[in-house]
């Protein structure tokens, strides 16, 4: 197995088509070199035009007429180009060239020639005359590609292959650069997040933020104890009702029930210590209860009253609304320290800052995925691709080799 440089596969398989093809190949290049004979032909009868102008006399309108037509004929020869070792899509591309050429003399033609037809009979009959050699050549070289020429054709078309492979290869290296940055990338916000993740400890490691934490989770355990104090929420429902259909009932107003349902804690912690709003509230409740105004069942109504007895005759919220309210001022006193509000504004902003860098600390690794993944297709394409040329050069012209690619990172 010869093993070619990706940059010299393109070389080394011309050579081969040419040794392989060889016959074929050189029919093809004199069917092109009979074609250039026929434009070089065509150029020369056109200039005859210009240099049989200048001995005759014509007006200054035909002069303008003849001298646009060759003007643009000329243009139209000098564009087209002829292949030296021409290959089949070469050879295509310069027929299509030459009937642009046609289209274009015919139109010129329609509006010119009629003003000095009769003063270049001769040119415009040699004119004539070559076109169409020329098509009928044209046509001659279809034929042979189609016939004859076939499997070179194909063969010559792998090699346009050829840019796409070294163009993966490009893509590759340019996506695994763009891969490495975004890891870096990754790396380093990474490492910028534990910095401010650092900083925000040792700001709620401070005292006073302990001493916070500390009230802050007290008061949380005072919340819990008080709501498992509070037996009464299921009955309020019924009152609601009740007041609701009836209005305010024994000094009870829809406000008061809602209240005590929707907020308790708030409500009865914002009293003084012994709650007597909530105490004249469970009074009235009481009553209902004992005088059969609120229906419930034999157990739910004794659960409530036997809970109304400890909330108003045993006091049982009373220690618990004390050292809440306690705590509260204690943690006031926390937050109006100069020290601790610094803390406080920095600590936020720590935060904040911390957040950002975290949604884009993933949109970051989102972006580093799909570069990834993008590079290990290419890499996958790359091998598919290479193993398709080698099996085709293998077919066309017999040389089992492997294509080498240096991938420079």
């Amino acid at each position: 197995m010869t093993e070619i440089p990706l940059e010299n596969l393109e070389q080394f398989y011309t050579e081969q088509l040419n040794e392989v093809y060889m016959k074929p190949k050189k029919f093809l290049k004199r069917f092109v070199e009979r074609l250039e004979k026929y434009i070089v032909d065509l150029k020369s009868a056109v200039d005859k035009m210009r240099e049989r102008k200048e001995n005759i006399e014509l007006d200054e309108q035909s002069i303008r007429y003849v001298d646009r037509f060759y003007t643009k004929v000329k243009e139209n020869l000098d564009i087209i180009t002829v292949p030296e070792n021409p290959t089949a899509e070469e050879v295509y591309n310069l027929i299509d060239e030459i009937k642009r050429l046609f289209i274009n003399m015919n139109e010129l033609g329609r509006k010119n020639i009629p003003r000095f037809a009769k003063e270049f009979q001769l040119e415009l009959k040699e004119i004539d005359f070559i076109t169409r050699k020329i098509s009928e050549h044209y046509m001659r070289i279809d034929t042979f590609i189609r016939k004859k020429y076939e499997e070179p054709k194909e063969a010559e078309n792998l090699v346009k292959q050829f840019p796409k492979l070294a163009n993966t290869v490009e893509r590759i290296i340019n996506t695994k650069s763009t891969v490495d940055n975004f890891n870096q990338d990754v790396d380093n916000l990474e490492h910028e997040l534990e910095g401010l993740e650092q900083q925000i400890i040792d700001i709620e490691n401070n005292e006073l933020f302990q001493k916070q934490a500390e009230l802050e989770k007290k008061l949380f355990n005072l919340r819990i104890e008080f709501d498992n104090k509070l037996k009464f929420r299921k009955a309020l429902k019924k009152l609601k009702k009740k007041v609701e259909n009836s209005g305010s009932t024994r000094g009870i107003t829809s406000e008061m029930v809602k209240k005590y349902i929707s907020d308790p804690y708030s409500a009865i912690t914002s009293e003084s210590g012994n709650h007597p709003n909530l105490t004249e509230f469970l009074i009235q409740l009481r009553y209902m209860l004992e005088s059969g105004s609120l229906n419930l069942k034999s157990d739910a109504k004794q659960k409530l009253l036997e809970n109304i007895d400890q909330i108003v005759s045993k006091e049982v919220l009373k220690p618990i609304i004390k050292e809440y309210k306690e705590i509260q001022v204690q943690l006031e006193e926390i937050n109006r320290n100069p020290q601790q509000q610094t803390l406080n504004e920095r600590l936020s902003e720590l935060k904040g800052l911390y957040s950002i860098k975290t949604q884009e600390l993933e949109h970051l690794k989102a972006d580093a995925n799909h570069k990834t993944t993008e590079y290990r297709h290419l890499l996958e394409k790359l091998k598919n691709d290479r193993d398709e040329i080698q099996e085709k050069i293998k077919q066309y012209v017999n040389q089992d080799i492997e294509i080498r690619i240096t991938l420079k990172f």
